[in-house]
């Protein structure tokens, strides 16, 4: 099958490599030169999960991409529009996004034809060491879905597509339900992270950080219900144990989650969020966090822990976050 995975971060990386080991022809478009030269030069070598070594095709945006089979959208938000200027008046039979935040479907319907576009939740867990490797400590239950709820075939074929590659995946009829779930889950994770400096596992492990993850997964929760979605079971998503239970149940179970990501994945990997104001770089913040804080406005729901973290988040990074998002 022919793939194109738009961004060559740390899940777009795996995800191609993965593709590619598995017998796919996999296009990876890139937007820095260096990157793309090392990779057509040395492949991607992913270790964690598996250790391999990956070919691919490389392309620097905004070069055309080919006839897809498969279109993966895997750059940050804020870059979504430019890069996807790879994929006009291409052929393209399913285009599906794997980034953060829920307004990803909406953007490359600006770009593709509607019909091509699917709903997606894809778990792989993954960071970039250096230009061509790739620390992959994580890959679990993936879901698909069309954005309408209903059952299709294409989506049955897609999900075999990636789980033959050894990205596990099922369809899914509640897809905008699983999107609400890991975005409630990314903000709670992202905010702390970058108040913190800590490392992934610490944000469950701190004790004195675990009340404030449960008031504000809680809060990010309400406001999806308001919007018509469920906070839904799946492997890597446990958003429906801290809102099902009491508050010191959700902060103890929490911190065992912490400790049970702390040896599996170690002190290494960081909520995205984090890795970005350290560099220096622009952050998803308005895109995502942005987004939710807005429909709480709207829907006239109290967020007080929300509102705190966010405040304490723009003090601390105030020139790479963007417009205010305390807006309506």
């Amino acid at each position: 099958m022919q793939v194109s995975v738009i961004g060559a971060g740390g899940i777009g990386s795996a995800i191609a490599a993965y593709l590619a080991r598995a017998g796919n022809k996999v296009t990876l478009v890139f937007k820095e030169k260096a990157e793309a030269d090392a990779m057509r030069a040395q492949g991607l070598h992913v270790t964690g999960v598996q250790t391999f070594t990956a070919f691919v095709d490389v392309l620097e945006w905004p070069a055309t991409i080919p006839f897809s089979d498969l279109l993966v959208v895997a750059v940050k938000t804020y870059n979504t529009r430019e890069a996807l200027r790879c994929a006009v008046d291409v052929s393209v039979r399913v285009a599906l996004s794997v980034q953060n935040g829920l307004q990803k479907e909406e953007v490359l319907a600006e770009f593709l034809p509607k019909e091509t576009i699917t709903g997606s939740v894809i778990e792989v867990t993954a960071m970039k060491q250096g230009e061509r490797c790739i620390f992959n400590p994580s890959t679990v239950l993936s879901h698909i879905g069309e954005l309408d709820g209903r059952d299709s075939r294409r989506m049955g074929e897609i999900a075999c597509l990636l789980t033959e590659a050894g990205i596990p995946t099922q369809p899914s009829l509640m897809i905008r339900s699983i999107e609400w779930t890991k975005t409630c889950q990314w903000i709670a994770t992202s905010l702390l992270s970058v108040m913190t400096g800590y490392a992934y596992p610490f944000i469950f492990t701190t004790p004195w950080l675990c009340p404030l993850f449960v008031e504000l997964a809680r809060e990010c929760a309400a406001v999806a219900s308001a919007e018509g979605a469920s906070i839904v079971e799946a492997p890597s998503l446990f958003l429906h144990q801290l809102v099902a239970s009491s508050t010191e149940e959700a902060t103890a179970w929490l911190q065992e989650k912490g400790k049970q990501l702390l040896a599996e994945w170690g002190t290494e990997y960081q909520a995205s969020m984090l890795v970005d104001v350290e560099k220096g770089s622009r952050t998803e913040f308005d895109d995502i966090v942005g987004y939710i804080v807005g429909r709480a406005r709207r829907r006239k729901i109290q967020t007080p822990a929300l509102d705190f973290a966010v405040r304490q988040v723009r003090r601390y990074v105030a020139s790479t976050l963007g417009a205010d998002t305390r807006a309506s």
